[in-house]
């Protein structure tokens, strides 16, 4: 979630499914498979470009990356742009509360 702590994020990132293989050597003989990983999806869609992303599948496809790899990039963008955004959220908050009305309306709707 966009509010979670950059700490629960890593957790969720940690604990996340893969692509990957059973064990480092199997999936660096083999490779991993990119197009079932939702880290990888992550990264594709909303971190990378063409270039990165497709050199990212090539190396996670070919056994050059191990999950462990992709968790650690994909924490790397995340928490960085978590920060970013509840940054951004605070300060629109701060705007948020020159606007709202402090006082009750009477109403003629009120029984």
């Amino acid at each position: 979630y966009l509010t979670d702590s950059i700490e629960v994020a890593k957790e969720k990132i940690e604990k996340a499914y893969t692509g990957g293989s059973v064990s480092a050597e199997f999936q660096r003989k083999h490779g991993g498979v990119p197009e079932i990983c939702p880290v990888f999806l992550l990264l594709k869609y909303h971190f990378l470009n063409k270039e990165q992303a497709d050199q990212l599948y090539n190396e996670y496809k070919g056994g050059k990356i191990l999950n462990r790899e992709i968790k650690e990039r994909a924490f790397e963008y995340v928490s960085k742009y978590l920060k970013k955004h509840q940054t951004e959220m605070k300060k629109a908050k701060r705007k948020i509360d020159k606007f709202l009305l402090k006082t009750q309306i009477k109403s003629i709707l009120k029984y």
